[in-house]
């Protein structure tokens, strides 16, 4: 069985991958990838080698929609981003490239969405990295996030408040005024398989998930846990949110990079 692996750097943090396109914007998916709508393109945008050697920042949008930065990102975690896709279900970035970060700033020339903001930093790529990449799409093992027979046990976070992403730790996920599909994303990042929200839950909440951080053995089996403190996952998703995992088989799109190349800094 073919198997997909992103290529990033060994000393990077792979759930940190798995949630970073969410965590900054939402739940604006980036679905522009082969459609014949004009592209969209940044006014002003610098694509250089880092060289600092700093650590890799967080992406950062202005509030009004019209930058776009972050810092020491490898190409694995700007695909990841622009095409809101996990660690896992991207392969063929040339080796050359799996090493190296780099630090993006653009600008746009009028007010843009976040759906508009990714879609230029697919264009941007297509651009400056001579990215050429395909999708593919599987049927695997996933896990189906569902709302259990009781109901769910969170509220829906206040209008007013923006959706200001997610805090994690290890056996800790807080969220405030957030969708359910960036949960189940975040899900992914713990466990051995893809996670889908089938909860049919269209709004934004808060809520706080507390777990003892499990090893995942094969076909979804829980492994001794490494730690005492908490439940396990799948027993805390059902008693903290009133949720469900199940396992089932479900589409999994991959992303198959068939071209990229180091980027000419300008």
């Amino acid at each position: 069985m073919m198997r997909f692996n992103v290529q990033v750097p060994r000393r990077r943090n792979l759930g940190f991958f798995a949630i970073i396109g969410l965590v900054v914007f939402g739940v604006a998916s980036a679905r522009g990838f082969g459609q014949d709508s004009p592209p969209l393109v940044f006014e002003v945008a610098s694509v250089r080698v880092n060289t600092s050697g700093t650590r890799m920042t967080y992406p950062g949008v202005s509030r009004e929609g019209r930058t776009f930065r972050i810092t020491n990102a490898p190409l694995a975690v700007l695909i990841l981003i622009a095409y809101d896709s996990a660690p896992n279900l991207i392969s063929g970035i040339p080796n050359s490239l799996t090493s190296a970060g780099f630090d993006i700033d653009a600008k746009t020339d009028r007010v843009v969405s976040n759906e508009q903001m990714m879609r230029m930093l697919q264009n941007l790529l297509t651009e400056r990295f001579n990215l050429k990449l395909r999708r593919e799409t599987k049927e695997m093992p996933v896990y189906a996030l569902v709302v259990g027979k009781d109901g769910p046990k969170f509220h829906e976070g206040k209008e007013a408040v923006e959706p200001d992403g997610q805090k994690m730790g290890r056996g800790k996920i807080a969220f405030k005024n957030t969708p359910m599909s960036l949960l189940a994303k975040s899900l992914s990042g713990q466990l051995d398989r893809m996670v889908l929200d089938k909860t049919g839950l269209s709004g934004s909440y808060d809520f706080t998930l507390e777990y003892a951080p499990e090893r995942i053995g094969q076909g979804g089996r829980e492994a001794p846990s490494s730690s005492t403190n908490g439940p396990s996952i799948f027993t805390a998703v059902q008693e903290q949110l009133g949720l469900k995992l199940e396992s089932q088989r479900g589409p999994i799109e991959f992303l198959i990079i068939d071209h990229a190349e180091k980027p000419s800094e300008n």
